[in-house]
């Protein structure tokens, strides 16, 4: 069985990108629930005009998914850190 270094730096890479996005996602539902929590009377009518900002309810909903997200990545990076050091045994 041989793996390439490119299927596994692939891997490294996809892991990497989807801990990045979830970090991000977590960063702007923790934004949105901020200004959700403590709107002044001009956001309050502001909002009233427009509906496009997420309800907390959704951001908390999104956090959640985001966390589940980067421990998956995580998850990921372990098996393929020990997958690499399983390589590493073989080969030496």
């Amino acid at each position: 069985m041989e793996i390439s270094s490119g299927s596994l730096s692939g891997a490294l890479q996809s892991s990497l990108q989807g801990l990045q996005k979830s970090s991000d996602g977590i960063t702007e539902h923790a934004r949105n629930i901020r200004d959700n929590s403590l709107p002044t009377q001009a956001d309050a009518e502001q909002n009233q005009q427009t509906t496009s900002a997420p309800s907390t309810t959704d951001s908390l909903v999104g956090l959640v998914e985001d966390k589940n997200l980067a421990s998956a990545n995580i998850k990921a990076l372990q098996t393929e850190n020990e997958v690499l050091g399983s390589i590493i045994d073989i080969k030496v």
